[in-house]
């Protein structure tokens, strides 16, 4: 992964952007370097609010930039982690990033071949405040509703496209998992309310990997996934659907946190009567660690190459912690009305899910999308789902399409697609982003004559 090209052809002659990556350190121990072989910005732009806060991102060039004929058609890729309050920098250096951080005593960073950025540009942000490198100045100013949020991101993204106008044109689109199932529509909503209101973005669409979306639904998802999986009894059911019964009473009297509370019993309580699997991934026993990731984003040299001062402490956690403790009346709202809004002005949406993931995995989503009440409920309710294959008959996936709206399942998978499915998962979002065909058939179900 070394090169000596830094800039694109289109930056030939230019003065070097001052938040311009060129090279990162190659391990943990910071023994040698590692050259990017593509365009690469970073660093941290400021959002006006009663505090001075500051978002992190991190910008991919596509690999394939120098052989497209119009760059302003190439898609830009927003990449967005949840927790509430995981850093997207997992995502980066975990799942679909240009490289990977492997789990060894030296932390080594590798290219990766299966990396989104083949086709289209790509670009994380740390986000709300709070998350990763993204701080606020006093410490405790963070964002309590997703109308913060998502101003507080658009007001970043502006920025970004400011530092770097010739991606401003390009085709947009908003992406991520697991509490990006929340992120991603409002920021999606609020980019449309702006541009209602003149301002320019490219926005096409939005994609989310088993998204947190519907706690009513999802909370007892979970109680009856581990019931299939053998992690419950039916005395241990039985108990957990009391338990959730004055769950749903909290979130009918509005009151959040305790919801919060009944629904993280709940979830604990699964684990626990299954001997704690990981609930993102039902096949192991531990999650992935974030121990080398951790060290290395906290390196001085790493964060002097990515423009994050010293003093700044990268951060990560799943739904804990101080970005969580202020989201908490967020975490347990339901935000599926927006999906009809979004649809009906005409962006595309992509849901896809990993069926190991006992979190908030396919049922969630395949029960959200088939009550939803928009104007084409009918026809896909009726929907046949198809079989992705890799010709002649090695299964991807599921796939249902209609319109602007598509549903994939990637078997073999969990929470975290890309991880376990690299390859499929960068194939299903060049595909879905560029409208190619997913090669597929239907799968042919006999009737009984009698």
């Amino acid at each position: 992964m070394t090169t000596t090209n830094t800039t694109s052809g289109k930056d030939q002659g230019k003065k070097a952007p001052k938040d311009l990556v060129t090279a990162i350190p190659a391990n943990i121990v910071n023994t040698s370097s590692l050259k990017l072989d593509v365009p690469s910005y970073a660093g941290l732009v400021p959002v006006e609010n009663e505090y001075v806060s500051h978002l992190f991102y991190w910008f991919f060039e596509s690999r394939n930039s120098k052989y497209a004929p119009d760059p302003t058609a190439i898609p830009l890729v927003i990449w967005l982690n949840g927790g509430p309050g995981a850093s997207s920098l997992v995502g980066l250096f975990l799942e679909n990033g240009p490289f990977r951080i492997q789990d060894n005593d030296t932390g080594t960073i590798v290219p990766n071949p299966y990396s989104w950025n083949q086709e289209a540009h790509l670009l994380y942000w740390d986000q709300p405040v709070g998350t990763g490198y993204s701080h606020s100045d006093p410490l405790e100013s963070y964002v309590t509703n997703e109308d913060e949020l998502s101003e507080q991101f658009y007001e970043a993204l502006q920025s970004f496209y400011n530092l770097h106008p010739d991606y401003r044109d390009c085709p947009l689109y908003i992406t991520g998992e697991s509490y990006g199932g929340k992120y991603v529509p409002y920021i999606a909503a609020k980019i449309s309310e702006k541009k209602e209101a003149g301002a320019p973005v490219n926005m096409r669409g939005l994609a989310i990997g088993d998204g947190w979306m519907k706690p009513r639904l999802q909370v007892l998802i979970q109680i009856e996934y581990g019931f299939a999986m053998g992690f419950l009894d039916t005395k241990q059911k039985a108990y957990l659907e009391q338990r959730y019964k004055d769950f749903c009473r909290s979130l009918d009297e509005g009151e959040m946190p305790l919801a919060n509370e009944l629904g993280n019993e709940i979830t604990k309580a699964v684990l626990e009567c299954g001997g704690q699997p990981d609930i993102y991934d039902v096949r192991r026993w531990s999650d992935v660690s974030l121990d080398n990731l951790t060290a290395y984003l906290n390196l001085p040299a790493v964060k002097m190459a990515i423009h994050v001062p010293d003093n700044i402490e990268w951060q990560c956690s799943d739904d804990e912690g101080p970005v969580a403790d202020n989201l908490v009346n967020d975490i347990m709202a339901d935000m599926t009305y927006l999906f009809p809004i979004l649809l009906a002005e005409g962006y595309r949406i992509l849901m896809y899910t990993g069926n190991f993931d006992m979190s908030c995995g396919f049922v969630g989503t395949e029960r959200i999308f088939y009550d939803l009440d928009w104007k084409d409920q009918g026809e896909w309710q009726d929907l046949d789902r198809k079989v992705w294959v890799l010709p002649p008959d090695k299964t991807l996936g599921y796939i249902k399409s209609y319109k602007n709206l598509t549903q994939v399942v990637i078997p073999d998978a969990g929470h975290l697609v890309p991880i376990a499915r690299p390859l499929v998962s960068r194939n299903m979002i060049s595909n879905w982003l560029f409208g190619r065909e997913f090669p597929s058939r239907t799968p042919i179900i006999e009737e009984n004559s009698t």
